[in-house]
């Protein structure tokens, strides 16, 4: 082995080394920057709120799909008929602010099949 490999060899184990961390670095950065989205979609946001609220009732990861750019200010909102969750039924969401974030609580039963 000559002294031009081992140096070759070093000199991409370098460059390797730091492109992984740059990579890191970069998805670190993609990674942080979604969760402040969602955490800032879902505790600042009236939709995100109703969304959440109704996710806690249901548990169900469908509940941020349904569209709530209707629900545009803090009162009780009733369902005839009402919305379908998963197993559940959801009658009627009611939603206050407490300061800058906006919580909700959904009344339901779970359907009887």
């Amino acid at each position: 082995m000559t002294l031009r490999t081992i140096l070759t060899i070093s000199l991409v184990i370098i460059v390797g080394i730091i492109f992984l961390k740059a990579l890191r670095k970069i998805l670190s950065f993609i990674l942080m920057l979604f969760l402040l989205y969602f955490a800032y979609y879902t505790f600042f946001t009236y939709p995100g709120a109703v969304s959440f609220g109704l996710f806690r009732k249901t548990f169900s990861i469908s509940s941020y799909k349904i569209d709530t750019e209707e629900f545009d200010e803090a009162k009780t909102y009733n369902f005839d008929p009402p919305l379908t969750v998963g197993d559940y039924e959801i009658n009627s969401i009611k939603c206050t602010k407490q300061g800058p974030t906006k919580i909700c609580d959904a009344e339901g039963q779970k359907q009887s099949n």
